[in-house]
């Protein structure tokens, strides 16, 4: 799918997700808007395993890269990857290796599994947290990205 969507420029949208791209690619599987899928998803393939969800998605996902639930995503179920970065509305189980964010259009019900939690100011989060070192120092961040 061509990473032009929702009016974002392809370079844009790497420079505001550069610390992600970096590490797990650039590329991803992409649920469109007005989209609804009902099933699971695996994908393994190194620099590749990214998935975008715009539209609504109820199932399982299993990835080794990163999971975003953009603002207009609406997901149900389990995620298990790398990083999983919230936008939208998702309820349900979440496990990352590595990180999870939940930014300030968020609205997550649901258990996390992560090392590492970062929350936006506005979020909205009802559910329990799991981390074997968790710093509740960082639990707060102010997103300093633009807003378009």
């Amino acid at each position: 799918m061509d990473q032009n969507t929702q009016g974002n420029s392809a370079g844009s949208e790497i420079a505001q997700n550069r610390r992600f791209c970096d590490k797990f690619g650039s590329s991803y599987s992409i649920i469109e808007e007005g989209v609804s899928f009902q099933g699971d998803i695996t994908v393994r393939k190194p620099g590749n395993s990214n998935v975008k969800i715009f539209g609504a998605f109820k199932g399982n996902i299993d990835s080794k890269g990163i999971v975003f639930i953009k603002k207009t995503g609406d997901f149900s179920g389990t995620i298990k990857a790398g990083c999983i970065v919230i936008e939208g509305k998702s309820k349900g189980k979440y496990h990352a290796s590595e990180k999870i964010e939940l930014r300030s259009e968020a609205v997550v019900e649901g258990d996390i599994d992560t090392p590492s939690l970062n929350m936006a100011d506005g979020c909205d989060f009802n559910g329990e947290i799991k981390s074997g070192s968790f710093d509740i120092s960082k639990l707060n961040f102010v997103e300093k990205r633009s807003k378009k």
